[in-house]
């Protein structure tokens, strides 16, 4: 099929219907984590879910992170920490993305922003704070959507739902924007 097709009302039908429209609608958002402090009530009014390890209500079921490989990151840390006096886990910080669990639902789309809090006993204001064990190996914060797959299977009695995510930031426990480092997107310590 191609344009001409549509145009002379062949595109697989068998006959023309005068005066048809044709529209094809496009809608692209952007929600950002800039300025984000990990406000559960206020993330909900837009839409973002949270999810906190060791959850005992609701849909979530588990997380797990993946890291993301950078060839050179590693060496790039450790030659920043050396120059600026920084040493622990600044140094070894990482990007993780994220395949999170969930019992059946269909709340979820792809382009959805959620928040995982990896810490159990914190709130997301504490994972946020520049002093979160989970903040400096780079675990947790915010991620988007990318696939939504639904697994259903009454014979082993697996009904889930099945987030692949890719972090996009991690908020900002004071809500405004922080002291980024160009190479990590982190604040300097």
């Amino acid at each position: 099929m191609n344009n001409s097709d549509l145009n002379q009302g062949n595109a697989g039908c068998h006959e023309r219907a005068d005066g048809l429209q044709h529209y094809l609608l496009f809608h692209a958002g952007n929600l950002s984590t800039k300025g984000r402090a990990g406000d559960r009530e206020k993330d909900g009014e837009d839409g973002i879910f949270h999810f906190q390890v060791g959850q005992i209500n609701g849909f979530y079921k588990n997380a797990s992170f993946s890291r993301v490989e950078q060839e050179g990151l590693t060496e790039m840390r450790m030659e920043q920490g050396f120059k600026s006096n920084r040493t622990g886990l600044n140094v070894i910080y990482y990007t993780y993305d994220a395949t999170v669990n969930l019992y059946l639902n269909g709340f979820f789309k792809p382009g959805m922003i959620i928040f995982i809090n990896p810490e159990i006993g914190k709130t997301s204001a504490e994972i946020l704070s520049y002093t979160s064990i989970s903040r400096m190996l780079g675990l947790g914060g915010y991620y988007m959507v990318l696939e939504v797959e639904l697994n259903i299977s009454p014979v082993n009695g697996n009904f889930e739902t099945i987030l692949t995510t890719k972090f996009m930031g991690r908020g900002d426990p004071r809500a405004e924007i922080a002291d980024v480092d160009a190479a990590g997107g982190e604040p300097a310590l």
